[in-house]
């Protein structure tokens, strides 16, 4: 994990929407991600078949596909493409109740 320092910190900006309701606030936000995702671990998960378990696999680049027991193995070099359009950077948020 990072540790926690100020050169880590990222601003964005956004918007957000409130609207009261019987069960609490519904909250509608739209943020823009101008900053590329970490590198991280790439796990995909194969389904078993006829009652056998599934089998966890390696996908991040420098990583074997063969089955990894443990997954923290997996390198954390896969980075996911990123559109540069400006519609690619935007994440919406949805909630029911308080932000925290």
């Amino acid at each position: 994990s990072t540790p926690l320092r100020l050169a880590n910190l990222r601003v964005t900006p956004g918007l957000g929407v409130r609207v009261v309701t019987p069960l609490g606030p519904f909250r509608v936000d739209i943020g823009y991600a101008p900053y590329d995702p970490p590198a991280g671990q790439a796990l995909y998960f194969a389904a078993g078949s006829n009652g056998q378990a599934g089998q966890i696999y390696c996908a991040s680049p420098g990583g074997s596909d063969a089955q990894r027991a443990d997954v923290s193995a997996c390198p954390a070099t896969f980075r996911p493409a990123r559109n540069s359009g400006v519609l690619s950077r935007l994440v919406f948020h949805f909630g029911l109740g308080q932000a925290f």
